[in-house]
């Protein structure tokens, strides 16, 4: 059986721009020989009927998702959408459709998905790495609130150990530059900070995801994006190494700015 069938007018195909947004506007509009008799056909289905494969794919689907979270949420509905038309369609025009076939690829779709790290995680990898190549670059405060290292250029933030919890606070130009290479940064940077790795002032949470700090006491408060590590991280080790307060300097010799944007 055809399902569908485009014609192409003087339309190559390339993988120039211009013939890809022809070849696309193309598709969007055209939905082959069944696409408006299987909408007049669904409209015709009383809604109790969809509902009906509707609800049945979701809980078909359900135990192989983390329903909590609203990404997975947002998957799932979609995964059981895709299904239930596969079932209308199946139903309503005849189709030769392995609807079982169809629902065990959504779910091993899904749990490759789950096996995959995420792109929040690939750029909590690079944060990371960020920080490790550019480390000469923080001022470094250990537990005594006293400074190990600063740096001789530019200051890109500060690596510091305050009430047994790890941060390190970064300039927000740096981590963008980062960012800018994904999509969707702020459902990154909200993840983030639902999950306590991003810490922003807490009475503007909603609004921005950077937090007003000082590198030092003689330092102009700036906008940094602050990050809450477990202290295993490589860049903590030499702080953690220190333990007589004496040999460090003093915090207040410190005056740093972060380089100008």
């Amino acid at each position: 059986q055809i399902g569908r069938i485009v014609e192409f007018i003087d339309i190559p195909f390339t993988k120039t721009e211009n013939n890809s947004n022809a070849i696309l506007d193309v598709v969007k509009k055209h939905y082959g020989f069944y696409g408006e008799e299987f909408v007049e056909r669904l409209m015709q289905t009383p809604l109790e009927k969809v509902e009906e494969v509707f609800n049945k794919s979701k809980d078909l689907l359900k135990q192989h998702f983390n329903t909590s979270n609203g990404v997975h949420s947002r998957l799932w509905n979609s995964y059981s959408l895709i299904r239930t038309a596969a079932v209308l369609a199946r139903d309503l025009m005849g189709l030769k459709l392995d609807v079982d076939f169809i629902t065990q690829t959504l779910i091993s779709n899904e749990h490759m998905r789950q096996l995959m790290p995420t792109t929040k995680e690939i750029i909590y990898d690079d944060v990371v790495a960020y920080i490790n190549t550019h480390l000469s670059s923080f001022v470094q405060i250990d537990r005594y609130l006293k400074v190990r290292s600063r740096p001789s250029g530019n200051c890109y933030g500060k690596v510091f150990i305050q009430d047994d919890n790890h941060y390190v606070a970064v300039v927000p130009q740096e981590i963008d530059k980062i960012l800018n290479r994904y999509q969707d940064r702020r459902s990154i940077l909200k993840g983030w900070r639902d999950e306590g790795f991003l810490v922003p002032d807490e009475n503007e949470k909603d609004k921005r995801f950077t937090k007003r700090l000082t590198i030092s006491e003689m330092s102009v408060a700036g906008r940094y994006y602050l990050f809450k590590f477990k202290g295993n991280e490589e860049f903590f080790q030499e702080l953690l190494k220190t333990d007589d307060p004496e040999i460090l300097i003093d915090l207040e010799e410190v005056n740093i700015e972060p380089p100008m944007t």
